[in-house]
């Protein structure tokens, strides 16, 4: 019988251990020279020497017991179930949860406690977490996992990973802190709304664009407070707002027929599940962008509302400026609160909202009343504009340097020295150029490069494919139509041969690609009469807006006087938008529907008050011809 080698007899120890540990007799352990890892109930741990080193020994023997633990105390599908999407998240979430079973082997075996902290020792040596003297440089799941692991068994946290650990304590606690405001700022709001329920209105506006449940870590997402905020705006409207002026104009009638269409397209859609998903957010920011008119009678609530979108809105971009300012942008890498492209999170998406509310800002730092304009308000005023200005360039977002150009062009119209305004704008320009980052002009410089051509290249394949589809499914295919395109197209692609760069043109086929354009959004998901629909909306928009505009510039009457300019700030930001909506799927942006909302208001309270001067005019003839017939002199 030949005589087993001592690391044969080290693996079959290991084997009988972790069966014992797993109370499971098929649990075997093998040796690998990749990575370790377990594959239901085969381990695999790293090959030790022949000649059985000691460290190598603890680092096999810690992995198997922590697979064993894990196979005995894990349960993968409740695990699976609470698990979080997002990457860092998911990774916490599966260290927290190594940390707790090997916890209670820890705690229940002395044997076990040893060889799970050589291996813990060994594995750290090469942790990312010893090197860290930043937030950012420290894996988030290796020092919770450790702060776990110092809870529930007692240890103390390594020598060298406690500086990274500290780190992210302290993190962790200004996050708790932020949870603790967030959560306190939203149940204030709540409880004021019980004064003055007008208050739930602005709440939802607050909620919906910050997100504020999806910041929070703990407090916050423990309770629906989106959909808490929207059920309380209707019911305060219900219970406390006057209804004998309320109106319900055509761009509402449009933005309900739009709701109710998108909802039958979902009868038919190609994607029935995304679909679904994608119907849970955009029936409630249509909703509420009819909802919101009703509620804006006054012009208090009007600034209010439009002054709680453009803080709110601010608080991102401020920080987002901040982060920019300080070198932290860069395209894909400029982080927010929320880092998923959720809503306003999406960096091209916060460009355009970053631009199109400068306009909206300067009618503030000229005619607000809940922050009359002196310095103070001017100044913040004009440092938020700044980070605005700053989003485009931290974001690496070329969308939104086509918004300042925009924006640029259309406030030639109100300025009254245009000249000195181009100057001052070019001059600005080039002022800024020499404190723009490198990678700003290398992200630039691909407008005209082979990633441009294929950007490009992507895009009119995909709105080809498009104006196609429509052609054969007229009345749309649902949300997120785009899923079922897929077209080939010619490239130029660049390789290396030899030492030298060879580049040569290839058929590149790709599929499922979004529509990268509102218009398009529009055209594929809800077909032809969605699209019109949609186009209305805005077009009648622009009209309204230029009426105001017109109608109400030279009126002399203090109280007269906000109405023009708010109306050309909401007809900028509304271009902005469009502008903006050309090179991305943002049809059902509820910011957008918020600014639409709040035009309509506009529109309305505009149009009440000019029924209102126009009824005392002739009130006021009647009685001068009612004097005149009697031969006596008109009261005034």
């Amino acid at each position: 019988m030949t005589e087993r080698s001592p690391i044969d007899a080290f693996k079959d120890v290991l084997s009988g251990v972790a069966r014992s540990i797993a109370r499971d007799l098929e649990v075997e352990v093998a040796f690998t020279a990749d990575t370790p890892h377990a594959v239901g109930k085969a381990i695999k741990v790293p090959t030790p020497a022949r000649a059985l080193p000691a460290d190598q020994v603890a680092l096999a023997r810690g992995f198997a017991d922590a697979s064993a633990l894990k196979l005995r105390y894990h349960d993968a599908k409740v695990h699976a179930s609470f698990a979080p999407g997002e990457a860092v998240a998911r990774a916490v979430f599966d260290a927290v949860e190594q940390a707790r079973v090997e916890a209670i082997g820890s705690r229940s075996m002395a044997g076990v406690r040893a060889n799970l902290n050589e291996a813990l020792a060994l594995r750290l040596k090469s942790d990312a977490i010893r090197r860290a003297r930043s937030a950012d440089e420290v894996p988030l799941s290796t020092a919770l996992a450790l702060k776990v692991r110092e809870r529930l068994t007692g240890q103390a946290i390594p020598k060298d990973a406690a500086p990274g650990v500290a780190i992210a304590k302290a993190v962790t606690r200004a996050v708790r802190m932020l949870d603790a405001a967030l959560f306190l700022t939203v149940m204030g709001m709540f409880l004021l709304g019980l004064r003055r329920p007008f208050i739930w209105v602005l709440a939802y506006l607050y909620i919906d664009i910050l997100a504020p449940q999806k910041i929070g870590w703990t407090l916050t997402p423990m309770l629906p407070i989106s959909f808490i905020a929207f059920l309380l705006a209707f019911a305060g409207w219900a219970v406390a707002d006057p209804k004998a002026e309320t109106r319900f104009t055509l761009r509402q009638g449009i933005l309900a027929a739009l709701l109710v269409y998108c909802f039958l397209s979902m009868q038919w859609a190609d994607f029935p599940v995304d679909a679904a998903f994608k119907w849970e957010w955009v029936w409630k920011a249509l909703v509420f962008a009819i909802f919101l008119p009703v509620t804006l009678i006054t012009r208090l609530r009007i600034e209010a509302a439009a002054l709680v979108l453009t803080l709110t809105a601010g608080a991102i971009i401020i920080s987002a400026g901040m982060k920019t300012a300080l070198g932290g942008g860069g395209y894909g890498s400029l982080y927010f609160f929320v880092n998923d492209n959720s809503n306003i999170y999406e960096s091209s998406t916060l460009a355009t909202v970053a631009i199109a509310l400068i306009p909206i800002i300067l009618w503030f730092m000229r005619h607000g009343t809940i922050f009359p304009p002196d310095r103070r308000v001017r100044t913040f005023g004009g440092a938020l504009i700044f980070a605005c200005l700053l989003i485009p360039v931290g974001t690496e977002a070329r969308t939104g340097l086509v918004c300042i150009a925009v924006l640029g062009l259309l406030m030639l119209r109100d300025v009254k020295n245009r000249m000195m305004y181009l100057l001052a704008a070019g001059a600005v320009g080039v002022m800024a150029l020499p404190f723009l980052p490198a990678s700003y002009y290398e992200r630039m410089a691909t407008l005209g490069s082979v990633e441009s051509d294929q950007s490009a290249s992507t895009r009119m394949q995909v709105w080809s494919w498009t104006l196609d589809y429509a052609a054969e499914n007229p009345l749309g295919g649902g949300f997120d139509a785009y899923r079922g395109n897929e077209f080939t197209y010619r490239l130029p692609v660049t390789r290396e041969e030899g030492g030298a760069l060879v580049t040569e043109i290839e058929n590149v086929t790709d599929s499922g690609r979004a529509y990268h354009s509102s218009f398009f959004e529009m055209l594929g998901e809800q077909g032809w009469p969605g699209l019109i629909m949609w186009l209305a909306l805005h077009a009648l928009g622009l009209f309204q807006m230029e009426r105001i505009r017109r109608r109400w510039r030279d009126r002399e009457a203090p109280a007269e006087q906000w109405q023009g300019p708010l109306a050309s700030a909401l007809q900028f930001a509304n271009i902005i938008y469009l502008v903006g909506a050309s090179f991305q799927g943002i049809a059902y942006q509820p910011v957008f529907l918020m600014l639409i909302g709040l035009q309509i208001a506009l529109s309305t309270y505009c149009a009440k008050h000019d029924s209102a001067r126009l009824e005392v005019e002739r009130k006021a003839l009647r009685d001068a011809r009612r004097a005149a017939a009697s031969g006596k002199p008109a009261m005034p």
